[in-house]
Formats: structure tokens, C-alpha cells, sequence
């Protein structure tokens, strides 16, 4: 499982639950890999697997250059699959794409990766964290690559397509698919 997440600004209120559930995922599970993007993309995978979690999020903050700036999710995306997914770390694997879609850059770019993508892994979930705005990444450009998507409401709930009936916990959703790409390996 490949787990890229949102750290620009306007994901600032979502950010340290995300960490501590990423962190916690992370020494939970062997095939756990984890970036984080703003700007650019950075690998934690490293970082998060210090059991202790305040230490991780103190490596964590020295190696992350771009909290709460921008977004360039197209071109983090563009990044990753040039360079790690091409790299085998996606084939096959699920990847769970949490952000709230505002991004800055060129949708062409995001459309490309997210069919680069959409050919080396097994399935792309979008969860777009706030149901309020409009989102980018799950426009029409993305959407034909995802198989799971949805939105997570200030309340904690999750809604949207290919999601259970009925709301459901975001991090639960995830956890749900990290157990089934556990299985998937066996």
C-alpha cells in the first residue's frame, strides 16, 4: 500500500490526525509505504517507522520543506511515478491518494500521472477532505482512474461513491483497504 498525502495549508486542520494514523499504519504494517506532498513530494516511510510517535513527527518535520504552502499535486503525482512507482513500489499495490484537491497546477499534468498510475497499481483511491469545496483531483481528468473515491465532512464521516451505504469513518475506509491489500499479498 502507498499512502500520498496533502500537507499544504488549506489541509492544515486534517494534518496531525493524518500523521498519527499514518504513523501508527505504518508500524503496523511491513508494505506500508508513505509520502507526503505539498509542492514536492517527500518519502516518511522512514521516518514513521521510529515507534515512538512524537519522535517520528520531529524527523518527520525536519525533512518536510513545504507544511501549509502551496499545492502542486499534478506535478507530486508526475514525481512519484517517474521515480518511485516506475521503481516497482506501485505495481500491484494499493494507492490511497488524501488530499482536498486544491491544487495549483496544470490539470494536463494530473490527468497524465494519474493514468501512469492508474497502469502500474492495483487500484487509486481519492479521498478529498473536504466536502465542501470543489475539488480538482476528482474531476472528470482523475476520475475514470479511481475506483474508490469520496469526501470526508468536518464531522468525521465519509460519503461517496464506492463507499459502504451510509457514512463511514475515513480512517476505517482506509484501514478496510489496508487489510485487503494485506490479503492480496498472501
Amino acid at each position: 500500500m502507498v499512502l500520498l498525502c496533502d500537507i499544504s495549508g488549506s489541509m492544515a486542520r486534517y494534518a496531525q490526525i493524518l500523521l498519527h494514523f499514518l504513523h501508527a499504519v505504518t508500524n503496523d504494517r511491513d508494505r506500508v509505504h508513505v509520502f507526503l506532498f505539498g509542492t514536492r513530494l517527500t518519502n516518511i516511510t522512514r521516518q514513521l517507522r521510529h515507534r515512538d510517535a512524537e519522535v517520528a513527527f520531529q524527523m518527520v518535520s525536519h525533512i518536510v520543506p513545504d507544511w501549509s504552502g502551496g499545492t502542486r499535486i499534478g506535478e507530486s503525482l508526475d514525481t512519484f511515478v517517474k521515480g518511485r512507482a516506475r521503481g516497482g513500489l506501485a505495481r500491484g499495490a494499493v494507492v490511497v491518494i488524501c488530499s482536498d484537491g486544491l491544487d495549483r497546477g496544470d490539470p494536463e499534468v494530473l490527468a497524465d500521472a494519474m493514468e501512469r498510475l492508474h497502469r502500474l497499481c492495483y487500484r487509486i483511491v481519492c479521498y478529498a477532505l473536504d466536502g465542501e469545496k470543489e475539488t480538482v483531483i476528482l474531476d472528470s481528468t482523475a476520475r475514470a482512474f479511481i475506483a474508490v473515491s469520496g469526501t470526508l465532512s468536518d464531522d468525521g464521516t465519509m460519503r461517496g461513491a464506492g463507499t459502504h451505504a451510509g457514512p463511514m469513518p475515513l480512517l476505517k475506509r482506509i484501514a478496510s483497504l489496508i487489510a485487503d491489500d494485506q490479503q492480496l499479498a498472501s
